[in-house]
């Protein structure tokens, strides 16, 4: 049987059938008072130890009274059932992937700046080195290095033209904390590499190494421009703030759904758009965990390795 056959043959036994909006008051009740009861068998589990395989029957004809309830408030609001679990399928799939399939090539599609000249994209692995110092003033400072890239598209040395580049320069102004508490935040461009190596995409990242895709001025404008740089700033001075409240995302199931809806809703219509939700979990997490090591060590190097979507924190270089 189908959703659509279910919400059919359901939509037949509601003895209830009214338009009027509180028709729909009975089978929200419902819904919420067979929830109540497998909430009760979960607590004879915890209270009693009685097995949840004991009650397997009696949990069946739960989850189809639920069913039954979740499928008459869908033919109340003139919503398909079928759609619905469709539309629910494709989200959990975006939010959580696939398990063992999601870094498969079905799931994550070519780089972002495939197809672009090799002087535009980002090298496939780079090494970075964060060094702690402190300002006259005793303000801590931190400056991070571009120390190795594979393949090597810096050859050229130090210029002060817009396409010079080379291995061992200084990438952007030393940062602080910009802040009264010593919280860390003078090491978050971690947030930018992990977004550079988990992602294949950090604006910000492709400014300070120069890496603007000036071959088509559209792209760069739309995502390496101003903009583009100031959502991802944005989310990095967002994740700070929320970092707290959830054991700093050292975990991606610390993750919470509203941070990723939020960064959701900051990247619509850009090229990072596409990629699924989850992927978001493993970018966070990977950059507080190096931010975090940064931080206990007063620097150290951060490996982004954008064919294996992962970053690695050393305290030596591992190169």
């Amino acid at each position: 049987m189908d959703f659509r056959s279910f919400q059919e043959g359901a939509k037949k036994t509601d003895m209830h059938p009214s338009t009027d909006p509180d028709g729909l008051v009975i089978p929200i009740l419902g819904l919420l008072g067979e929830a109540g009861n497998l909430a009760t068998v979960y607590k004879k589990y915890l209270r009693d130890g009685i097995p949840w395989e004991s009650n397997r029957n009696f949990i069946q004809q739960e989850l189809g009274d639920l069913l039954w309830y979740v499928s008459t408030i869908a033919t109340h609001c003139n919503l398909d059932l079928d759609e619905i679990a469709r539309l629910n399928l494709s989200r959990a799939e975006n939010r959580y992937g696939y398990n063992d399939e999601r870094w498969s090539d079905e799931r994550i599609t070519a780089p972002l700046d495939h197809g672009f000249p090799d002087t535009e994209r980002f090298p496939r692995k780079m090494q970075f080195l964060f060094e702690e110092g402190y300002r006259a003033d005793r303000e801590k400072i931190v400056t991070m290095t571009l120390v190795n890239a594979e393949p090597n598209f810096f050859p050229d040395g130090a210029t002060k033209t817009q396409l010079g580049k080379q291995l061992g320069f200084t990438l952007g102004s030393p940062l602080t904390n910009n802040s009264w508490t010593d919280d860390g935040y003078r090491f978050h461009d971690a947030f930018h590499v992990a977004f550079l190596g988990v992602l294949g995409w950090s604006p910000v990242m492709r400014s300070l190494l120069r890496l603007k895709r000036k071959s088509q001025p559209r792209v760069d404008e739309c995502e390496d421009g101003a903009r583009a740089f100031d959502v991802e700033e944005g989310i990095s001075s967002l994740l700070a703030r929320r970092a707290p409240q959830y054991n700093f995302f050292l975990e991606t199931q610390n993750v919470d759904n509203e941070t990723l809806d939020i960064i959701a809703e900051h990247v619509k219509g850009l090229e990072v758009e596409k990629l699924p939700t989850w992927v978001w979990k493993f970018a966070i997490s990977s950059g507080f965990r190096a931010m975090k090591h940064l931080k206990e060590n007063a620097g150290g190097y951060l490996l982004a390795d954008l064919d294996c979507h992962c970053i690695e924190y050393s305290k030596e270089s591992r190169w």
